[in-house]
């Protein structure tokens, strides 16, 4: 396992990343519907310092996201002029198409080779 959130879990599956989200839990709540639908939506992008999204699968209740597969940011080692720079590039885009990331921080951004990329953007 990669990493877990509050509705999934992102997994290695060869060379890429898998995130299940279970929608079947969110019920009635509008929020998480939205943050599901952001989700949807951001995946789309293509911008150097966005994780690529590969593909989306539904089976039953279950959302799959399968991604690029990157090392986790590590703030000891890491430049941090590059990351502000790509980070900034990748929020710039975001913002240019409506897109506010809310939850930016070192555990949603990783290491794609030697390029920083933006991850999660909602559940």
């Amino acid at each position: 396992m990669l990493g877990m959130g509050a509705f999934g879990r992102v997994t290695r599956r060869g060379h890429r990343a898998v995130k299940a989200c279970d929608v079947g839990e969110i019920d009635d709540d509008l929020a998480c519907w939205s943050a599901c639908a952001r989700e949807l939506h951001c995946g789309g992008f293509r911008h150097p310092n966005i994780c690529r999204r590969f593909d989306v699968r539904v089976n039953q209740s279950i959302v799959y996201f399968s991604m690029e597969l990157g090392k986790p940011f590590d703030v000891t080692t890491a430049d941090p002029f590059r990351v502000l720079v790509s980070i900034g590039s990748a929020l710039q885009f975001l913002h240019a198409h409506g897109i506010m990331h809310r939850d930016v921080k070192p555990s949603n951004i990783i290491c794609v080779r030697t390029v920083y990329k933006l991850i999660d953007f909602g559940l």
